[in-house]
């Protein structure tokens, strides 16, 4: 015969359970004392008012004149009996002990003389008869004996295991016609109705009590059972069930549907085992996948060469400077970068930078960092500002904790002056007064390994025909097979051969002495150089430029929308100097948040493209010009059907109606799809 199988309580409930009768014992205790304590002092205080009143009310019916010739005669006067019999009707009607009239005798009060005391035929006590005398030492009777015949206090005393026994006595003093107080009058009650009172009102509360925390034992820990403990016993089986076949995950994890942690708990659990049956099953086909992700490194190799400026002459319409720069990777993709970018006509920007770590994850952050740097240098900040600003950002979620060494400077054509920043990275290499030298300057902290860091920043003042050499590690620390560094002084040494030839030869030919020293040694890191050339007093531009070409500029951003700010204050720098009315410009800048904004979301589908920005004002008369260039999807904005406006907008199709707006804010309009980028070319008349 089967064993018939008991249900297991789960632990947690067990536990729970525990806690909640504990709790619910202590609240039991504490409700039952606090309604105690609460009710005893409310009763108390009417009881003791109630007999006071009835003392009081047994005062007004002496004859206290008369109590000097009571004693003297001891004689049992009409009057006495008289009074006596109303002060034995005070004890029958209000169920008391007794009531006495006494004259307690200074200074100790011990010695006490008996004029009334009608006693309760129920009780135990026996009267005391007119003159009756007696020594009474009772310490609480006679302190409040003392107080009412020298005080006139009323005083309710609450006396317990004492000769006459437990009970309450309310004692008032007794005036003559005088005023003089000549005796006391006591009022004895037995306590037993008040102890009973509070016993029956404890009962009362602790079984009410009782009940309520039954109840709430029993409700909580039902809605404990069901609404949490199922739950959560339901994803530990299936956990445990999970990691044991790794089979596909069991729908009951989808019953739940707790509307809180425990919900999304489930359907997360039950989300991650889909993926986790996925990603296994993908596993099995990683041989044939290994061409797939070759490939897309190969991708990835070339997003990340296209995020970094190439092309010589680095900037054709500037004639005034010579500039290069390479980056080869150690591995598909890389983590150092470089850049420049002319901020305005007197301005450039140097970067070189490198990630800690190689691979994906050092492109990844590496694409961030110059994604950071480029931002803030477009909104015209001081190079310890880029770096102050970007060093929070990297260091505010960098769990990873990777850093960037990093040199950063801004080039002022018109003084010679350049302002740059060292973080953390090797000291560049300058060219001045006919000799090649670093450019020491103690470095400040990498960037992303601490929030709040201070950086300084150096000046240096160049003059024409001045070089700088920006470089990273991987320059200095190639190894050869005897694991030799190539170090500071070949790099000098390789320097010193270029002083009459261009920015790339330069870079060439440094590279070619890095090769003709490591030989047939792997490159371990990547290898970043940028050269620079000052000629200073030539032309800025090319043969035959217009004066148009005189104020323009070009700035490449990413398209990301979060760089909309900085692309308007690039574009309302060269507006700044033509005071047009601020309708216009808000119209320009519409204009502008339409067609960014529209590329950063639509043109690249990886989100990883940048958008080249030509902007420049034309004289007589001023005429903004404005071109947008993207390497995304081909698309031709200005092809789309104009929306009718005189419909509601809940009858208009959707889409096209910023693209109506900017034909309607610009004068002219363009689009051209060449060198495979898309070309939105526009004017306006200011």
């Amino acid at each position: 015969m089967a064993r018939k199988r008991h249900k297991r309580i789960p632990v947690l409930t067990k536990k729970v359970l525990t806690g909640v009768i504990l709790s619910g014992l202590v609240l039991f205790i504490v409700l039952s004392i606090a309604g105690q304590v609460t009710f005893t002092k409310h009763f108390r205080e009417n009881y003791d008012d109630h007999l006071r009143s009835i003392a009081i009310a047994a005062q007004e019916c002496l004859d206290s004149d008369n109590f000097k010739q009571y004693l003297n005669t001891k004689e049992r006067t009409a009057s006495y009996e008289r009074v006596k019999s109303i002060l034995d009707g005070f004890v029958r009607n209000f169920d008391l002990n007794m009531i006495y009239v006494s004259v307690p005798e200074g200074p100790d009060y011990t010695k006490i003389t008996y004029i009334y005391n009608p006693v309760n035929p129920k009780s135990r006590f026996h009267e005391f008869p007119l003159g009756y005398q007696e020594i009474y030492i009772q310490k609480d009777y006679n302190t409040s004996a003392k107080a009412v015949m020298e005080e006139g206090k009323i005083i309710v005393r609450h006396t317990l295991k004492t000769r006459s026994g437990s009970h309450i006595t309310s004692m008032s003093p007794v005036y003559d016609s005088n005023g003089n107080i000549i005796a006391v009058l006591g009022a004895q009650k037995s306590i037993q109705e008040f102890v009973s009172s509070v016993r029956q009102y404890l009962a009362i509360i602790s079984t009410v009590c009782l009940i309520f925390t039954l109840c709430f034992i029993t409700i909580f820990t039902y809605l404990f059972n069901r609404g949490i403990i199922k739950p959560i016993i339901i994803v530990t089986k299936e956990s445990d069930r999970f990691s044991s076949l790794w089979k596909d995950p069991a729908e009951n994890l989808l019953n739940i549907n707790n509307r809180d942690e425990l919900g999304i708990l489930a359907h997360s659990f039950y989300q991650m085992e889909k993926d986790m049956c996925t990603y296994i099953e993908d596993l099995k086909n990683v041989t044939a996948e290994k061409e797939r992700i070759s490939t897309e490194l190969n991708v990835a190799t070339k997003i990340q060469s296209d995020m970094l400026p190439k092309g010589y002459p680095a900037i054709p319409e500037r004639t005034d400077f010579d500039l290069y720069a390479t980056m080869e990777p150690a591995k598909e993709v890389g983590g150092d970068l470089y850049d420049y970018i002319l901020l305005d006509q007197d301005h450039l920007l140097l970067i070189v930078g490198d990630v800690s770590g190689k691979g994906v994850p050092a492109a990844l952050f590496m694409v961030v960092a110059k994604t950071l740097l480029d931002s803030h240098a477009i909104q015209k900040l001081s190079p310890q500002e880029i770096f102050s600003v970007t060093n929070n950002q990297l260091s505010g979620n960098n769990e990873s904790g990777m850093f960037v060494t990093c040199w950063l400077g801004i080039l002022e054509f018109s003084t010679g002056e350049l302002k740059y920043v060292n973080a953390g990275h090797p000291a560049p290499v300058l060219f001045h007064d006919g000799e090649y030298k670093f450019l020491d300057t103690k470095p400040n902290f990498v960037l992303g390994g601490m929030e709040g860091l201070p950086y300084k920043e150096h000046t240096v003042h160049l003059d024409k025909g001045d070089r700088l050499f920006v470089y990273s590690d991987g320059v200095t620390e190639a190894t050869n097979a005897q694991e030799q560094l190539f170090g500071d002084q070949n790099l000098l040494d390789a320097l010193k051969n270029t002083k009459n030839l261009n920015s790339r030869d330069v870079i060439k030919e440094v590279r070619n002495q890095i090769d003709g020293f490591v030989k047939e040694a792997e490159q371990f890191d990547d290898i970043t150089m940028l050269n620079f050339i000052w000629h200073k007093e030539e032309s800025t531009l090319n043969p035959g430029s217009t004066d148009s070409e005189k104020l323009s500029t070009t700035v490449s951003v990413p398209a990301s929308e979060a760089n909309l700010i900085a692309v308007n204050n690039f574009i309302n720098s060269h507006l700044e100097p033509y005071d047009i009315p601020v309708g216009l410009q808000t119209k320009i800048e519409l204009v502008v948040e339409e067609l960014f904004v529209n590329i950063a979301k639509y043109a690249y589908k990886d989100n990883t493209g940048t958008v080249q920005i030509d902007c420049h004002v034309s004289q007589n008369p001023n005429v903004l010009h404005l071109t947008f260039k993207d390497s995304g999807i081909p698309f031709n904005p200005l092809a789309k059907k104009d929306p009718d406006v005189t419909l509601s907008a809940e009858d208009r199709e959707i889409g096209g109606l910023g693209i109506f707006l900017t034909k309607k804010y610009m004068d002219t309009i363009d689009y051209q799809y060449e060198n495979k980028m898309n070309v939105l070319t526009l004017t306006k008349n200011l």
